[in-house]
């Protein structure tokens, strides 16, 4: 006997589990506003970070996750249309949702933050049963959303790095050992050479035909690095452990792999020196790397003087950054918010997964780095946090 469905009535609501207490950002320099926020908000099991200084939004962003903020729009140096902007560089709105707060004579000002990618509004005076439907619609979306990405991105991670580790163990392998055959018959060709008694005539033949076996050799050791840069490159991230990584190491793997095919799309490489160790996994860091790199050659390559360039600083005793800057003018302002989503590509005429700088995204943060777009620079630069070791002692 077939059981009938239960009917859902329209009372009720399909909400998922809350695993954990929301957490939310508030933004307001109205000190009374803030405080009937707080409490109101801890009387619904949520757990708000409240500040009145808008500029410790984004250093609070980096250190903690949130399911929602909240954002005053009228404030003192620091606009919450333009806290939006910069909060927007760095996540989606479906990654990150924003609802604004704004007097009722502001509505213009609202259809600005909504085209900026604010996900909701509020106005003033707040009425907090419409403001917690509003906040607990917009955070249970996140909730739904990221469990939607956490599932396709395991799913598409598994696909990608399986396909990505096989195709990177094949090449090496298809490389390594022809490299190998041509070293030994280098060696063996110079061994008969030095057997050989030339006239005196034939001298400046052999000498060129040392050489150019100097030359093939050279041309050996640097596909032989190629090889290693590559191996190095294709190890899963997951499987690896972190450790110590000196920016030297980095550069010569990142060199191998990178610069020939700069060069080939005429991109000049500039990557300067620096004693700087991080604290990472190193694979994650190539990756992402790589990723930067590859989309930076095909968007400057039709530049008049292309080029792309690497430069290491500490950001301060316990985090460097790695600026990859190329010779493009940026990123359209509508995109920033779509350019760390899954499967979001501008080349919409290949065959791009979308999918590089999501990964290279989330293989950051879990090993406390962090990647973001530099939106203050003139040219294209994105910048990557990470830890550094405890026994960095540079002093670049």
């Amino acid at each position: 006997m077939a059981i009938p469905a239960k009917k859902i009535t329209k009372n009720e609501v399909l909400l998922p589990e809350k695993s954990s207490p929301y957490k939310v950002l508030v933004v307001e320099d109205n000190e009374l506003v803030l405080k009937v926020l707080d409490i109101r908000l801890k009387n619904k099991d949520v757990e708000p970070t409240c500040i009145s200084n808008p500029k410790e939004a984004l250093g609070l962003l980096k250190k903690e996750k949130f399911d929602l903020i909240i954002i005053d729009y009228l404030m003192p140096e620091i606009s919450g249309l333009e806290l939006l902007k910069k909060i927007r560089t760095r996540y989606s709105p479906m990654e990150l949702p924003v609802i604004m707060i704004s007097e009722q004579s502001q509505e213009d000002n609202l259809v600005d933050c909504l085209k900026e990618g604010a996900n909701d509004y509020i106005k003033k005076p707040i009425n907090f049963t419409i403001a917690w439907a509003r906040i607990e619609t917009q955070i249970t979306i996140k909730r739904f959303n990221d469990e939607v990405e956490k599932r396709r991105k395991e799913m598409v991670r598994t696909a990608s790095m399986k396909m990505m580790l096989e195709m990177a163990s094949t090449i090496s392998h298809e490389i390594i050992n022809p490299l190998t055959i041509m070293d030994g018959r280098v060696e063996f060709l110079r061994s008969r050479i030095e057997q050989i008694t030339f006239k005196d005539e034939e001298v400046k033949i052999k000498d060129e035909i040392s050489s150019d076996l100097d030359n093939i050799q050279d041309s050996i050791v640097r596909a032989e690095s190629v090889v290693e840069g590559l191996r190095a490159f294709a190890v899963d991230s997951s499987k690896e452990k972190i450790k110590d990584i000196t920016y030297s190491h980095l550069k010569k793997r990142i060199y191998s792999i990178c610069n020939g095919l700069l060069l080939s799309a005429g991109v000049r490489f500039k990557m300067p020196d620096s004693n700087l160790i991080f604290r990472a996994k190193e694979s994650s860091v190539l990756q992402a790397i790589f990723n930067l790199v590859m989309n930076s050659r095909r968007a400057v390559a039709e530049d008049d003087n292309p080029y792309v360039e690497i430069t290491v600083e500490k950001k301060n005793n316990k985090v460097g950054l790695l600026r990859i800057k190329d010779s493009g003018k940026g990123i359209e302002a509508e995109i920033l918010g779509q350019i760390f989503s899954p499967f979001f590509t501008t080349y919409k005429d290949t065959k791009a997964s979308g999918m590089g700088l999501s990964i290279s995204k989330e293989n950051l943060e879990e090993t406390g780095g962090a990647i973001y777009y530099n939106q203050d620079s003139p040219n294209t630069e994105f910048v990557i946090e990470l830890p550094l070791s405890e026994t960095d002692d540079s002093e670049k």
